[in-house]
């Protein structure tokens, strides 16, 4: 994980870059704010807010990080960001990436993810785009409430080497493609239409679809299961080793259970377990697992999980790799 931006710090707002590149975020005058509208169940305080087409948020380190400008070696990315548009009609928003429309920088070159206003067909999509053509979804981002967009990008030139995910459902694929060499930084970008975005992600491999799918399923489960805590588990279930506490519930890897009705990426509780499908198949499910600890099973039942790791978020944070 080289950038997690969850705009707190468990209690104030903060813009300290809890990925391994390090650094804290810069911001334009005018400054986008914070703002503590934020997703269900992510641990988060703060979210970042943007009202203006001025307003501009720059990752540290981004000129030298995504760049995605050769095919050889393949460069991989996958962003992941909860977002919420608020309004009532779609307009142009240029909202993350590197080309110039959404970075204010002044090279051409770049990547950049926008919705789609206006009167045009794709009006409410998501798209793709670098200098050499765009991509769309094929369902409009709703407006009004948060969801999760996960984009994966390889620049090798196959089926599939751009996807996207609305709420961990695939709803736009493409060939792979390059951005060619652009020297703007990885910008999220205001617009006339107000926004906010929360617990942005960026790894430098691509996110497997069951893994996309638990950024979503977990935290409607289970309270603080933001994409930090994720990244810990994901690393859990490559390597097939050790465990990791959350709130006294311990997880650890896990194969051959029962997914009968479920769906790869899934989070649920059956018996005294919780169990998330990241990887295999039905006849040989591969995941993570935890029994909550009888105190936690009794704050389950009642009130409800205060995830433990909230006021040391940022040190576990910054050991991902």
């Amino acid at each position: 994980m080289v950038y997690y931006m969850p705009f707190d710090n468990g209690t104030d707002p903060s813009l300290v870059n809890l990925g391994t590149a390090g650094g804290t975020a810069t911001v334009s005058s005018p400054a986008p704010t914070s703002s503590t509208s934020v997703p269900n169940n992510l641990d988060s305080t703060h979210s970042e807010r943007f009202t203006a087409s001025t307003q501009y948020l720059y990752l540290p380190a981004s000129t030298e990080n995504f760049r995605l400008n050769a095919a050889s070696p393949v460069q991989n990315m996958t962003v992941s960001m909860w977002m919420y548009i608020d309004a009532t009609t779609y307009n142009w928003m240029d909202f993350f990436g590197t080309l110039r429309s959404a970075s204010g920088g002044t090279a051409g070159s770049g990547w950049l993810f926008s919705i789609v206003g206006g009167t045009d067909t794709n009006t409410g999509k998501l798209r793709l785009s670098t200098p050499s053509g765009n991509l769309f979804s094929t369902t409009t981002v709703p407006l009004q409430q948060w969801v999760n967009l996960t984009i994966t990008w390889t620049t090798a030139d196959v089926s599939g080497g751009r996807t996207a995910y609305l709420n961990g459902t695939s709803f736009l694929s493409g060939y792979g493609a390059t951005a060619a060499n652009g020297s703007n930084p990885i910008t999220l970008h205001g617009a006339a239409t107000a926004g906010n975005y929360d617990d942005v992600a960026m790894w430098d491999t691509i996110l497997t679809p069951g893994k996309i799918r638990s950024l979503t399923t977990a935290p409607g489960l289970l309270d603080g299961y933001n994409a930090g805590v994720m990244n810990t588990l994901f690393t859990l279930f490559d390597t097939t080793t050790g465990s990791y506490s959350v709130n006294g519930m311990d997880w650890g890897y896990d194969t051959g259970f029962n997914v009968a009705g479920r769906t790869l990426g899934d989070t649920w509780y059956d018996g005294d377990t919780y169990y998330m499908w990241l990887g295999g198949n039905a006849g040989n499910a591969l995941g993570v697992s935890a029994v909550p600890e009888p105190t936690a099973l009794t704050l389950l039942v009642g009130v409800g999980l205060g995830l433990i790791l909230q006021r040391t978020r940022g040190t576990w944070n910054r050991r991902q790799a």
